[in-house]
């Protein structure tokens, strides 16, 4: 299979699986409800990364493409503090309202 039918697949499947668990509510059955779309939203995982990431990079000078990584490094770093300032404090005292 060529590159776009790959990610074109990976797509529909992702969007399957997605369109799928949208319709859920409270009394849906993970073994009948939730289950057979994430099946469906992980076996997107295996082709459409690749062809994305060539997708992305063709054209560009081999000296470039790491610049996206480092961007994305840069941002990580970033959001960590924030993660620990914002959401570890915030879980923290619900726990203890729970209580």
């Amino acid at each position: 299979m060529s590159g776009p039918k790959v990610l074109l697949t990976g797509v529909a499947l992702t969007t399957a699986g997605l369109a799928r668990l949208s319709g859920l509510n409270r009394h849906t059955s993970y073994v009948t409800g939730v289950a057979p779309p994430m099946v469906l939203v992980g076996a997107r995982q295996g082709p459409a990364p690749a062809p994305t990431t060539a997708g992305d990079v063709d054209g560009v000078a081999s000296a470039d493409p790491g610049a996206a990584l480092t961007g994305s490094a840069v941002l990580l770093a970033l959001a960590a503090p924030a993660v620990v300032t914002l959401i570890v404090p915030s879980r923290a005292t619900r726990t203890e309202r729970s209580l």
